[in-house]
């Protein structure tokens, strides 16, 4: 009697997870653990590696696109191999960008009253307003970029209030701030209560000044297609000849294969504007990555020609 309770409880046991299983549990650990939300997000200093990771949340949002990562990921080695390369090092800056928010936070409660303290949406403003005056993407300012940018003149600051400010935060005497020392700059020089009437915050005064800044030409460092076409314009050409094929692809509706549900979450991911961007990042600057890419194309193009 008890060796038929011992094979009915092992009866009832789960079928031990196949290599395609943990492959995909793995993948889907991984997204999880670099979908940040829009305020670590903004902590981050790289540009490139924000679009790459706000299309990574943009991927989180569709289950579709989710999928057809997750069954690349499990079955096709180079893709696997250069993911687990790149998800390394983004584990490591993502944890760089929560040590620097915990630093923010510090600094600025040292210094800012409670009730002016950024919130989560001032900081991804904040973030907005340093990228136009970044003009050389090195992610810090100078002197000189924020003279120039018109940021200043836009919030009614004078160049003294700004060399008070950075003689205070410059430590290293470099004579050019990062971006939390930006968001005390901000907090302390162009949202004081001498430049606000009533409650200040970025989420409420950045909006007129980012749109100054773009009138007055200020180039943005986010990743954008003419950074890329600048440096990497025949992979960029190639990574759009693939994206419109994917797009006019037509698939039989009840094609529930493998190859199937690849084609309609890479359609989805390419009615993604941030997706799109990661993935064009992920292409044109990463090389580890392009093998793979081109080898899923010509799989998924097969695929569709036999339907």
């Amino acid at each position: 009697m008890l060796l038929g309770i011992i094979c009915s409880i092992g009866a009832l046991a789960p079928p031990p997870l196949t290599k395609s299983d943990r492959r995909a549990a793995k993948f889907r650990e991984m997204l999880a653990s670099v979908t940040l939300t829009d305020e670590r997000l903004a902590m981050l200093d790289d540009a490139g590696l924000r679009t790459l990771l706000a299309g990574v949340q943009g991927a989180a949002e569709l289950p579709l696109v989710v999928d057809a990562f997750t069954i690349v990921y499990s079955d096709v080695a180079p893709v696997r191999l250069a993911g687990d390369l790149i998800f390394r090092s983004i584990a490591k800056r993502v944890r760089g960008a929560d040590d620097a928010a915990t630093k923010l936070s510090r600094e600025l409660a040292a210094t800012i009253d409670a009730a002016r303290r950024p919130s989560a949406e001032d900081i991804v403003r904040a973030r907005e307003l340093f990228d136009l005056v970044d003009r050389d993407g090195s992610g810090t300012l100078s002197r000189d970029e924020l003279l120039a940018s018109g940021l200043l003149r836009s919030a009614d600051v004078d160049g003294e209030a700004v060399d008070r400010f950075m003689r205070e935060v410059d430590a290293d005497e470099s004579g050019e701030v990062d971006f939390i020392e930006f968001m005390l700059l901000a907090s302390r020089v162009l949202f004081d209560e001498e430049n606000c009437e009533d409650e200040c915050s970025f989420a409420e005064r950045a909006p007129p000044l980012i749109d100054a800044l773009e009138i007055e030409g200020a180039p943005s460092v986010l990743f954008d297609e003419a950074k890329i076409a600048a440096a990497e314009s025949r992979r960029d050409e190639r990574f759009e000849t693939m994206l419109e094929s994917v797009a006019s692809w037509e698939l039989d509706e009840t094609d529930e294969t493998r190859f199937g549900v690849v084609v309609r979450g890479a359609q989805a991911g390419g009615k993604d504007a941030r997706v799109v961007s990661a993935l064009r990042h992920l292409y044109t600057g990463y090389a580890p990555i392009r093998p793979g890419a081109h080898l899923i194309f010509k799989l998924m193009d097969a695929h569709i020609g036999r339907k």
